[in-house]
């Protein structure tokens, strides 16, 4: 008489020959290990600003640097001042070996003046020093009163001929209530000015 065999245990099957085969536990294969891909560099950041530029054609000026810039623009950081005075705009370009390269342009030549402070280079120190002989700065001191506290606050800046104004946040020496007053573009597009107490 045959033993009998648990329910639990499979039956053995049995070759040609009527020998039992050996039962093999099942090939557990190991997953691939997925490997998380490096995340992209950042774009280096292009800073544009602006100062006396009218809001519907901002845009349009924005896109004239980017223009002007090229491919460049996406492989390198640079910082582009456009100020708006005496119906010319003001250039300025720091970036890719050019540090504070100005030149003077108007509306339809904006993306042409960009492109050749950065294919210059060399002669951008030029063009820079001609920019400011162009427009002479000078430091204007305007004095002001703050609303809360009365006193006597003078807003210090540098301002060149038939500059534009641009209202800029000034905190009052006196009580640092933050209040806006009127600043030349150029001192408020890069933040270059102060407030002293007034004597």
């Amino acid at each position: 008489m045959r033993p009998a065999m648990s329910r639990t245990q499979p039956r053995p099957s049995r070759g040609a020959s009527g020998s039992a085969l050996r039962l093999t536990p099942p090939i557990r294969t190991t997953p691939p290990v997925v490997r998380a891909r490096p995340a992209p560099l950042p774009t280096p950041a292009l800073r544009i600003l602006l100062a006396g530029v009218d809001k519907d054609d901002r845009g349009a000026v924005e896109a004239a640097v980017r223009q002007g810039l090229g491919p460049r623009a996406a492989t390198e950081p640079w910082s582009v001042s456009v100020v708006h005075m005496a119906g010319k705009l003001s250039v300025t370009v720091d970036g890719g070996g050019l540090r504070s390269a100005s030149v003077m342009a108007d509306r339809a030549s904006l993306a042409d003046a960009v492109r050749s402070l950065v294919d210059r280079g060399g002669g951008a120190a030029t063009l820079s020093s001609a920019a400011a002989e162009s427009v002479p700065s000078a430091e204007v001191r305007n004095r002001h009163v703050c609303k809360r506290c009365g006193q006597g606050v003078v807003v210090v800046y540098e301002g060149r001929a038939d500059e534009p104004k641009e209202l800029a946040p000034v905190a009052c020496p006196h009580c640092w209530t933050i209040g806006h007053v009127e600043v030349g573009a150029w001192a408020a597009a890069g933040r270059d000015y102060r407030a002293e107490r007034a004597e």
